[in-house]
């Protein structure tokens, strides 16, 4: 059993490491302390360490010194192993080549790091229980080559607090051809992870975000039974997102550079912003559920035979940026509750097959109607919202719109229907004709201040003169 001293007072930091170095002694789990004095800083040496203990399992490491060592297996066996703050002072491990892991659990806690030249591999023996690793507080993992979380056996990856990780190669998360390797898993809630290339997610495995912010340099591919699920934090995507018979839900905030490509695996976002610089392809099995938060794409969405997006309550579309379309290469459908956020003129909804509206709202648009009254004439015009190769029946669209003026909204039977204001109207509506739905407007000219009224300020300006 271990025991804790609360006055540290009493105690001179040698006095103190000494006093733990004696209760090491007798019990399970010790504390121990990096010396370093080995020339190869041999991390399994007894020279290497204070006392000459070495870690054993449940062992807590502490020190001053940088780690350094070579034996890529130096941790497999040890059923856990703390790397931590102990009196302020840090552990530095650093290997000059491959680490591979198995059958253990590192712990790095504290501002301790963990410097790699070459890969670091969980899991990377068929035989054992796999390997663990968990980074919490300000820890950092700086690997110059791949990180990969389980590869013949299940690895598992915590990522907390402050925690960073940078990988220069590939972050890999299971195998789609190792069954020992199924559902490993890098979860993360906070600090950042950098990776240089791919990320990489097979067999059934999971890379979860619940805060913190990822970048990835160049694409995110997502194979068999795989997932990525995001409920708060950043993704940064440079390159292209890829999904194969695999899985993404997010409500946090994504940005992707380049295409997602969907092919008999689906998105679902239920919250948070999606922005897509390239386009959103839905191919054969391929689907997107927009049931909350914003969806913006700059080239556009495509849906393949087989393949749909599903538009419903909560999720809003918008424009990439101001002033541009929304384009939709197939048919779309927009359920009770859907936003189409669309801004002002030039903002539009482009459906190249059939459009239908069960209860959209346009939502945004600033008609500034008082800026496009004139003096001396009517001013008439419109403005293009949704061109669609078809309109489904009675389309049921709400307009919260702004900037009417105070002008009387045109209704009828038929909201939608072409409509001839008489020359006194001051009036706009909508209408759709020739697969354009557009909104329409007759502005009568803003009324000349009255002759008499003109007069009597004249009259009130000379008197106030001569009284002067």
């Amino acid at each position: 059993m271990r025991k804790t001293f609360k006055h540290f007072s009493r105690y001179t930091v040698a006095g103190y490491f000494d006093l733990l170095l004696r209760l090491s002694s007798v019990c399970e789990g010790a504390i121990v302390i990096w010396d370093g004095s080995e020339e190869d800083d041999d991390f399994l040496a007894p020279q290497s360490w204070v006392g000459g203990i070495v870690p054993d399992d449940q062992a807590e490491v502490y020190g001053d010194h940088t780690v350094t060592y070579s034996l890529a297996t130096a941790f497999n066996d040890l059923a856990k192993v703390t790397f931590g703050e102990l009196l302020t002072m840090d552990v530095v491990v650093v290997s000059g080549g491959d680490i591979d892991l198995q059958n253990t659990e590192l712990q790095f806690n504290g501002n301790s790091t963990l410097t790699s030249s070459g890969s670091v591999t969980l899991g990377y023996l068929k035989k054992g229980l796999g390997a663990s690793v968990i980074l919490t507080d300000f820890a950092d993992w700086n690997i110059t080559g791949d990180l990969v979380v389980g590869d013949k056996k299940k690895g598992e990856f915590t990522h907390g607090g402050d925690a960073s990780v940078g990988v220069g190669g590939d972050l890999n998360i299971g195998s789609a051809n190792k069954s020992g390797a199924v559902d490993s898993l890098y979860s993360i809630s906070g600090g950042t992870l950098d990776v240089t290339f791919d990320v990489n997610i097979e067999g059934s495995s999971s890379l979860a975000q619940a805060g913190g912010n990822i970048t990835i340099g160049q694409n995110l591919n997502i194979g068999d039974l795989a997932s990525f699920s995001q409920t708060a934090g950043m993704l940064d995507v440079t390159g292209d997102v890829d999904v194969f018979k695999g899985t993404i839900t997010t409500s946090g905030s994504v940005s992707v550079s380049g295409d997602v490509v969907l092919k008999q695996g689906g998105w679902t976002q239920s919250n948070g912003t999606v922005s897509v610089t390239g386009g959103l392809i839905m191919e054969v099995g391929g689907s997107y559920s927009l049931s909350g938060g914003r969806l913006a794409t700059d080239v556009g969405i495509t849906t393949q035979n087989v393949a749909s997006f599903t538009w419903q309550s909560g999720g809003t579309l918008e424009a990439y940026s101001a002033g541009s379309t929304i384009n939709v290469n197939g048919d779309l459908t927009a359920s009770t509750g859907a936003v189409l956020d669309l801004n002002g003129a030039g903002e539009e909804l482009i459906v190249t097959g059939t459009f239908t509206a069960d209860g959209l709202i346009i939502d945004g648009y600033d008609l500034m109607f008082e800026d496009l009254r004139q003096l001396s004439s009517v001013a008439e015009g419109s403005d293009v919202l949704i061109t669609a190769g078809v309109f489904g029946l009675n389309p049921d669209i709400t307009f919260n719109f702004s900037g009417f003026d105070e002008v009387v909204n045109q209704t009828g039977a038929s909201p939608y229907a072409a409509y001839t204001p008489s020359a006194d109207e001051d009036v706009y509506w909508f209408q759709i004709v020739g697969g354009e739905l557009s909104v329409h407007w007759h502005l009568q000219p803003i009324p000349e201040p009255d002759s008499s009224l003109l007069l009597a300020l004249g009259s009130g300006a000379l008197l106030l003169r001569r009284r002067r």
